[in-house]
């Protein structure tokens, strides 16, 4: 990050109806407000704020310090101790924002992941460039970004810090967010493996195992989908070549898959469907045959009529009947 400029004094005392809170603030929850304003009233403002100049009614848009800048309005101070800092981009300012949140210890997991998504969103840094920026490893930044995609903003907040004893069994950990995120589920399948590890307390390797055995059994039902599929549609052609005069089969390919559409055409007189019921079909060892009126060949699945040891094609033997 580029040095940033701070103005000659170290700090001055700013009145604090000229400073505004961010537009986008750098955090969504302040907690201890109450009793980090009974601080500032009895001792004052350690730490001065990061403010720059703006534009506009205010003079002056914190950079760092937002929830002291509350804090001090709370316990109803009229100035407060800021540095301003010159010729700060709005880069820094966001970069200077996530870093800090970062080191505090109060830090959610879900702004933790809105914090490196803001990063990747923005700049579109690799990962492991954010991971030196932020002092996060390259691992923590890919599962963070993983979650944040697999993952609705409903169960990102969900998630709890903590590892092995430090939490019970029913709570939505990281690891058990990114398990979620990595196997690509609906809406409805996130909801319901949230609703079980919180009802039924299911550990890490627990999900893990029965997400598996659903991923197993998928992969089996489409196994067998296409199986009788194929099946399916070697009957239909078969059927529809048999009955050729009666049957019609149309098969396309689209983006949304493959389609089959038979239409079926009864005949008026069914003694003609009894006639054509009367024809055969060749055999894979049979074919092929010559039709001995219109010389054709008759191949496999080829209705035919044999009479007196010559063979007719379907169009010829109606000839012959």
């Amino acid at each position: 990050m580029a040095m940033i400029q701070k103005s000659k004094k170290e700090y001055q005392k700013i009145p604090l109806n000229l400073i505004k809170s961010p537009l986008k603030p750098s955090r969504e929850i302040f907690e201890d407000i109450n009793a980090l304003a009974a601080t500032i009233k009895t001792h004052g403002v350690i730490q001065p704020l990061l403010v720059k100049q703006s534009h506009g009614a205010y003079g002056f848009e914190v950079v760092i310090g937002e929830r002291r800048l509350r804090a001090c309005r709370k316990a109803g101070l009229t100035t407060v101790p800021c540095i301003v800092l010159d010729g700060i981009s709005e880069e820094q300012i966001l970069q200077m924002q996530l870093t800090e949140n970062l080191q505090r210890s109060d830090l959610k997991v879900f702004e933790e992941i809105r914090i490196v998504e803001s990063l990747k969103d923005n700049y579109n840094l690799p990962n492991d460039e954010i991971a030196i920026k932020i002092g996060l490893s390259a691992s923590t930044v890919s599962n963070y970004l993983t979650i944040a995609k697999g993952l609705s903003e409903q169960y990102v907040r969900m998630i709890e810090k903590g590892k092995g004893r430090t939490h019970s069994r029913q709570a939505f950990t990281l690891g058990k967010a990114l398990i979620l995120a990595q196997n690509q589920l609906s809406t409805d399948k996130i909801k319901e493996n949230v609703e079980l590890i919180q009802k039924k307390g299911l550990s890490t390797a627990q999900l893990s195992k029965k997400l598996a055995k659903q991923e197993k059994r998928k992969i089996k039902r489409v196994l067998e989908g296409r199986k009788f599929w194929k099946e399916l549609t070697r009957s239909l052609k078969d059927f529809s070549r048999y009955w050729s005069d009666y049957c019609k089969l149309e098969e396309w390919e689209e983006v949304s898959g493959y389609h089959l559409t038979l239409s079926v055409k009864m005949p008026k007189d069914l003694d003609d469907l009894d006639e054509a019921n009367s024809l055969d079909t060749l055999s894979a060892e049979e074919v092929p045959q010559i039709c001995g009126s219109c010389g054709a060949d008759i191949l496999e699945g080829d209705r035919f009529k044999e009479k007196d040891g010559v063979y007719f094609c379907h169009e010829c033997s109606e000839e012959t009947a």
